[in-house]
């Protein structure tokens, strides 16, 4: 499964460089520190510098000048980052200190190398969500004045904490941390809205207007400093020999489907897809526009030949009753071929009071479709938009894992966010409604940077897997599309049509696993390796087991004497007799 890359792609996994400030440890990668622990506890996620333009694109860097100090108790990592993309250039002079005590110490001088727009330049702090949520947080206001809160356990819809000069907290073992923060104001915002697997301190407040015009030369300062209020022990950490994995229960296996692209489907392509699971094949409507009637009715002789029903997602312009109209006219004969109708948008004031109405238009012509209320955008659009009605029968977001970082590391780490994303829909949602997620891509959709190459390779396979996992109790999910740069398997004309992509292979074997159940895992470290779990009809089990470390790991399924040792960046295959690499 190796290649020239990391886990079968093209690009290396950048190494990490491990660092003691004291009685606390952390990790150094391209300009970041990551993985900041007191013994087993995570303390912090990550400290980073960011620039986002006026689209809040994360622009990249480059690293000069790197100069690392590292030694037994103390660091000291010097470095200028330079951000360059369109008509943003960017220097910023970063310095990480940290200290044998325990404190860290990040400060930036930035200066603009050219005229644009931001919405953000700074520090980042990413707090982690196993080892916060729940516990009292203090903070300290640029006033002086304090106030209390907590890390929220359901996904918060907006900023659980504002206005920030020092954020105090209790970790899970009784300890007390602080972080102060100098060079702006700063606030908290709950990263799971967008499936990342943390709570983010970041500065330039969302309340303040935005873009910001920065001229060339244009300068500013911040430090960030992260200092241990109890006196933190001096111990090594403990070397993990083996990780368990363990079973927790199942859900029953979700509805599999793929989105539409642009592109024509072959028979070739029809013949390779009737191979992998496919309930729905999701198709949107845009009633605003001229022909979208002609293009429905392609898709729907599409969907026949795939022998699959369509799952619709119909926006709607400003016409409403109009659009609904011609809408139920041109589905009334096609209606047992329609799976579900998700309703978008929701949200325009203009429009408030109009979704119950289409909602009983729709389900007085057809009564047995389902008929939903939610997002093509993120989970955070659904839970700032809760419904206030019960005229829906499921709600709907999409996920993917690269809004606001696109390294390795935090896609692997993001795969575990997807899990609250369902629970806080659960909880605003009632236990009658069905829970939908679609689609699940690799990278943001519409947008120039909608393309990511690691799709097609075993790395995004092992995103996917997980995200089975991690998504259980949806009802209905929608994956990437079904051929093309997005989907499962090379468009026509590609010179790899021969191929298919590893994500098609993995679904294909789900398929003639034929699975019911989804089981409810959980690894004791699933950075390093995590497990997706299925269960048919007779009882049989398949575990794919994910190692996305460089070197070889030791798992113990379901507390068992048997162990599994699994090859670096792979996945595995276990059935309860054979163990075997996919």
């Amino acid at each position: 499964m190796n290649s020239s890359g990391y886990f079968g792609t093209k690009d290396k996994l950048p190494p990490l460089i491990s660092l003691r400030a004291g009685p606390v440890v952390c990790t150094y990668e391209l300009g970041k520190l990551r993985y900041i622990y007191h013994q087993d506890e995570e303390l912090l996620r990550m400290v980073y510098v960011a620039v986002r333009d006026q689209e809040w694109n994360t622009i990249p860097y480059s690293i000069e000048k790197e100069n690392i100090v590292n030694t037994q108790n103390s660091f000291s990592i010097r470095y200028t980052a330079l951000f360059k993309q369109k008509e943003v250039s960017y220097r910023a002079e970063v310095e990480l200190i940290g200290n044998s005590d325990g404190e860290i110490s990040c400060s930036l001088q930035g200066t603009a190398e050219s005229d644009f727009l931001r919405n953000r330049i700074g520090f980042c702090v990413l707090h982690p969500i196993d080892s916060c949520v729940g516990q009292p947080v203090e903070i300290t206001q640029p006033d002086g004045k304090t106030y209390a809160g907590t890390f929220p356990d359901l996904i918060s819809p907006h900023q659980p904490f504002l206005k920030i000069a020092a954020l105090g907290w209790h970790t899970r073992t009784g300890f007390e941390a602080q972080l102060r923060f100098e060079g702006d104001e700063f606030e908290t915002e709950d990263q799971r809205n967008w499936t990342d697997h943390s709570f983010k301190t970041y500065s330039t407040p969302l309340r303040l207007v935005k873009p910001v015009a920065i001229k060339k030369g244009d300068q500013i300062w911040q430090k960030v400093v992260f200092q241990p209020v109890s006196n933190l022990p001096f111990v090594s950490q403990v070397k993990i020999q083996c990780i368990d994995i363990t079973e927790h229960g199942t859900v029953p296996f979700p509805a599999l489907g793929l989105a539409r692209n642009a592109l024509t489907l072959t028979p070739q392509d029809i013949s390779r897809l009737h191979q992998v699971p496919f309930d729905h094949y999701r198709y949107t409507i845009n009633l605003a526009e001229v022909d979208w009637i002609q293009d429905f009715r392609r898709v729907y002789a599409d969907a026949r030949l795939l022998f699959t029903s369509l799952e619709l997602v119909v926006e709607f312009g400003h016409n409403v009753w109009q659009e609904l109209v011609e809408l139920v006219t041109e589905l009334t004969a096609k209606s047992t071929q329609i799976s579900s109708i998700l309703v978008v948008p929701l949200w325009d004031g203009k429009n408030s009071g109009q979704f119950e109405m289409v909602y009983d238009v729709l389900k007085k012509y057809f009564p047995a479709i389902p008929v939903g209320y939610g997002t093509q955008q993120f989970f955070a659009e659904l839970n700032r938009n809760r419904p206030t009605h019960e005229a829906f029968d499921f709600v709907s977001f999409s996920v993917n894992p690269q809004v606001h970082a696109f390294d390795f590391r935090t896609i692997i780490e993001n795969c575990e966010a997807q899990a609250y994303t369902i629970h806080t829909a659960q909880s605003f949602v009632d236990s009658t409604k069905s829970i939908h997620c679609s689609p699940l891509t690799f990278r943001v959709r519409d947008s120039a940077y909608a393309h990511d190459p690691r799709l097609h390779t075993d790395f995004a396979a092992a995103y996917m897997l997980l995200s089975l996992r991690y998504l259980a109790g949806v009802s209905q999910l929608t994956l990437f599309e079904t051929h093309g740069e997005n989907g499962l398997m090379p468009a026509a004309g590609d010179e790899s049509r021969r191929k298919t992509f590893p994500v098609f292979d993995y679904l294909k074997q789900i398929k003639l696993f034929k699975p019911t159940l989804l089981g409810l895992t959980h690894s004791s470290n699933p950075r390093c390796c995590d497990c997706l779990l299925l269960q048919n009809e007779a009882g049989e089990k398949r575990y794919y087991v994910i190692n996305f470390s460089t070197q070889k790991c030791k798992i113990r399924l379901n507390e068992s004497d048997r162990i599994l040792q699994l090859l670096p960046e792979s996945i595995s295959l276990w059935d309860g007799k054979e163990h075997r690499v996919c």
